[in-house]
């Protein structure tokens, strides 16, 4: 009989015998991390990539535990120790139930830090003067039977007390004009609504800045703690440079407010008696024959017409200021 010796690469026989079957891949790299735990990049079989590169979901999660995967925002930077401008980088945090969230909602609260610099952005502070021409502008491009005549700006209400006397010296009032008959009206915006008002009015004003009520559009009401409120509407992002860090949230509520008691198109209400009363703005009221509410793309499901208004002064300031408004939705 011959026997026939097959050599292995380092010259010694090979054994005829099985490999032992009591030994597996993992007890053979006990010590070593496996595939599907240690990241092998090719292992696609939970699906995770990082940096557009497959990566085992362990592993990614491990980083993301330890807050060591950013997210870089385009168009905003902050300074380095040398001065120069460098991309802003916030860590991506894991709300558990496979949702993620980037931080750039820290960056549309009123307590952006000042480090932050976005692009677009000029070195020109809007003024009261500025928004002033925009209503200008903007009043009768989107209600086209008045016109501005003078305006007041609403007043955060320190030391009011509850008495017209020393409340109303806060109010904001807009003065227009109706170019068909040449009538002058008022239209107020009050930053300290009474007590007395429906519990609905107060939680609207306190929680969303403002409100107007369409058996009253002349008088309308601002929250009169809306500069205190860290929480943005969306013409407070598109325009923070001009109603947040200038000073102007108090007008920018006016002026939403404003739209909303013009522009607001027809709303039936049943009252409790079962009698339907249909309310609008004042140009649907006195001109609603000619006149359609005007579309924005700011906050477009929102009921009224007060988007409209503050999104034409704010884009009518940015461009006397040369900045660029942040792009929606929001």
């Amino acid at each position: 009989m011959t026997t026939i010796s097959q050599p292995k690469h380092d010259g010694f026989p090979c054994d005829s015998t099985n490999p032992p079957t009591e030994e597996t891949y993992i007890t053979d790299r006990w010590q070593e991390p496996l595939f599907i735990e240690g990241g092998d990049p090719f292992d696609l079989s939970g699906g995770c990539t990082l940096d557009g590169m497959p990566t085992s979901c362990s592993a990614f999660n491990r980083m993301i535990w330890s807050e060591s995967v950013n997210t870089q925002y385009q168009g905003i930077y902050t300074r380095n120790n040398n001065g120069g401008l460098q991309p802003l980088q916030l860590p991506i945090r894991y709300l558990g139930l496979g949702m993620y969230l980037y931080d750039d909602v820290r960056l549309t609260w009123a307590g952006e830090p000042t480090s932050v610099v976005r692009l677009g952005q000029t070195n020109n502070k809007p003024t009261l003067d500025m928004i002033k021409k925009a209503l200008t502008i903007c009043i009768p491009q989107l209600y086209p039977h008045y016109e501005l005549v003078n305006f007041t700006p609403t007043k955060k209400p320190v030391g009011a007390n509850g008495k017209s006397e020393v409340d109303d010296k806060f109010n904001g009032v807009t003065k227009l004009r109706d170019k068909t008959n040449g009538i002058e009206f008022d239209i107020v915006n009050d930053p300290t609504p009474p007590d007395t008002r429906p519990f609905s009015y107060l939680q609207a004003s306190l929680q969303k800045g403002g409100i107007t009520d369409l058996e009253n559009p002349w008088w309308n009401y601002t929250s009169p703690v809306r500069d205190e409120v860290n929480f943005l509407q969306p013409g407070e992002i598109r325009y923070k440079k001009l109603w947040v860090d200038g000073g102007f949230r108090f007008v920018r509520t006016q002026i939403h407010e404003l739209g909303a008691a013009l522009g607001t198109g027809p709303i039936t209400r049943t009252l409790p008696n079962g009698e339907r009363l249909t309310l609008g703005g004042i140009e649907w009221t006195y001109h609603g024959g000619d006149y359609t509410v005007p579309p924005n793309d700011l906050d477009p499901t929102h009921p009224d017409n007060g988007p409209a208004l503050e999104d034409c002064v704010g884009r009518e300031v940015y461009k006397m200021t040369g900045d660029t408004p942040a792009p929606g939705p929001f």
